[in-house]
């Protein structure tokens, strides 16, 4: 992100945003993944809303920046709100639907949401609780847009694919057809989906998947949470990225970049 403040920097917690509560809501439910990611540290700009946050196990990193809600306005200086994902969209939603609303956070003192008179008052949760990822754990990219691996020397990614939600759902469908919690897409000039086949005796589904290679080639294995992340992707193509030598790999659509740690083959498999 440049020069531009992070989560991390920015520690303004006295802010004022007029935003679509519906707006407000699609937001929180984008952050939410697998309802293991609460609360978050979000942070308002004039560009809109930036969350960078990781479940308690970090096994998902979640990246969404400059989210753009509808009519949304700063009105004080950019700054961080907390908010639980869950709790606050299902408040939001009940109280004030698709209106227009004003949300103002004081420090030590709750965050006041209003629309005409109606008012919701509500207390968040300490800035300790929130899963902020640090500023460190971002993986650079280089000019082309491939992901960077300080951890390995800075090796760029060694597997890099563009391709349609749809395809990447038929690895879903392997899972629950085989009664597996992985799935394996192996990427090369025909790219193959397969679930099932770690268990000599276990059912087994394999489906081919229709992806555009970048660069490089070889397999990702995906685990149960990639129903919960798929959903955040939307409908336009996205991008797989990983390396072999690291045991994760990222999903990139848009402004939302998703880092999921890879199902792993136990011993008796």
């Amino acid at each position: 992100m440049g020069s531009k403040d992070t989560p991390n920097s920015s520690t303004n917690m006295d802010i004022e945003i007029k935003v679509n509560a519906a707006s407000l809501r699609d937001l929180l439910d984008h952050v939410n993944v697998n309802n293991a990611i609460d609360p978050v540290k979000v942070m308002f700009t004039e560009d809109g809303a930036t969350v960078w946050a990781h479940d308690a196990n970090k096994t998902l990193q979640v990246f969404v920046d400059d989210f753009e809600m509808t009519d949304y306005t700063l009105k004080s200086d950019p700054g961080c709100v907390i908010l639980e994902t869950k709790k606050v969209a299902e408040m939001i939603g009940a109280k004030f639907g698709k209106e227009k609303i004003t949300l103002k956070a004081t420090p030590g003192e709750p965050v006041v949401m209003s629309r005409n008179g109606s008012t919701l008052s509500y207390f968040p949760p300490s800035e300790d609780e929130c899963y902020v990822v640090p500023d460190h754990w971002v993986l650079p990219v280089d000019d082309d847009g491939t992901l960077l691996f300080p951890m390995l020397e800075n090796a760029p990614a060694t597997l890099r694919v563009s391709m349609h939600p749809d395809e990447l759902k038929k690895a879903l469908t392997d899972m629950r057809v085989a009664g597996s919690t992985y799935a394996c897409i192996t990427f090369g000039k025909e790219s193959v989906s397969e679930s099932g086949h770690w268990n000599s005796k276990g059912n087994r589904s394999k489906s081919p998947v229709e992806a555009t290679i970048i660069s490089g080639e070889g397999e990702v294995t995906f685990p149960e949470v990639l129903s919960s992340v798929v959903d955040r992707m939307g409908g336009e193509l996205l991008e797989v990225q990983k390396h072999e030598g690291a045991p994760f790999f990222m999903l990139i659509s848009g402004s939302t970049r998703i880092l999921v740690t890879e199902a792993q083959r136990a011993d008796n498999a």
